[in-house]
């Protein structure tokens, strides 16, 4: 009997009152939210990561160590998003079970570089798409498709259901009502972004792909590349060209992430410069609700300059 369906037994056994409800550890705020809108109050969710805490400069606290040794199930969103995650859940009670979503069936994994692949096709050849790229070359942000959204609460459901086989009814009514919203969501954030499709602009940090590549935004270039690492000086001199050719309308700095290069050049250019954006959720509070606000206040951050 693995931890997580021991604790559960032992609930059913001794009751609500007695009981701990099982723990499971989620790593950022859309993975947390994706998770709380499943279990409901069947469970008691988790946020490794403190509000405003950037997973790509990650270091284990004492208390995050604790909430990882005391965990039954980690649900994160895998490697290629915090390679030191691996190691860390490798290192506590082999008896904790994990589920790292990027790695999990039917997900739509994009190459970290631009490409012009269809979004659409992608989505039906998922699996044969993610055989051919490399665990380097996967851009982590995936969170930000709603179909990978839609697929990753079924996911989360299944595993759910197989271990606490009592509640699998209520944990799969949960992630069909989550889907449907995310269908109705991915129209309104489709209609929301159809007239600036042609804008070209420039983000801080390069989180955005997936959602780019969704609604065939016009992503000019980003400041930092999909792991937060600064531009070379070749990198910077694409971007000051861009600038200067008036590639660009708006720049987008990103909360977490430093704005200087990108607003000195959009002050030079008169390049006009957005709200911040906030594709992982590091500004919003923790709660169910948070993974469609982050998608809808991206795209209505989006909208509010290219629009103008």
């Amino acid at each position: 009997m693995n931890r997580l369906t021991a604790v559960i037994a032992t609930a059913l056994l001794v009751g609500p009152a007695e009981a701990d409800a099982p723990r499971i550890l989620t790593d950022i705020a859309p993975i947390y939210s994706l998770v709380t809108l499943v279990v409901g109050d069947k469970a008691k969710v988790e946020l490794m990561l403190d509000k405003g805490q950037d997973p790509h400069s990650f270091q284990l606290r004492p208390s995050q160590a604790r909430a990882l040794s005391q965990s039954d199930l980690i649900i994160w969103t895998g490697p290629q998003m915090q390679p030191l995650m691996e190691d860390l859940i490798a290192t506590y009670d082999k008896s904790t079970q994990s589920l790292a979503l990027l790695q999990s069936q039917g997900t739509y994994l994009r190459q970290a570089e631009h490409n012009e692949h269809d979004h659409e096709d992608a989505h039906e050849d998922a699996e044969t798409a993610n055989a051919a790229l490399s665990q380097d070359a996967i851009d982590p942000h995936a969170w930000l498709d709603l179909k990978n959204a839609q697929t990753w609460v079924q996911t989360i459901a299944d595993r759910l259901s197989t271990q606490d086989p009592q509640h699998s009814a209520f944990y799969q009514t949960n992630a069909k009502s989550a889907a449907v919203r995310f269908v109705r969501l991915d129209a309104e954030m489709a209609k929301l972004l159809a007239p600036i499709k042609n804008k070209g602009f420039v983000v801080s940090h390069d989180a955005l792909g997936y959602l780019v590549q969704a609604y065939g935004l016009n992503l000019v270039d980003a400041v930092s590349t999909i792991d937060a690492q600064s531009p070379s000086a070749a990198h910077v001199a694409q971007l000051n060209k861009a600038f200067v050719n008036q590639e660009v309308v708006c720049f987008f700095p990103e909360i977490g992430h430093d704005p200087k290069l990108g607003a000195q050049l959009a002050n030079l250019t008169g390049v006009k410069i957005g709200a911040p954006l906030d594709p992982g959720g590091l500004g919003l509070a923790p709660r169910p609700d948070l993974y469609e606000n982050l998608m809808r206040q991206t795209a209505q951050t989006l909208r509010d300059c290219l629009a103008e």
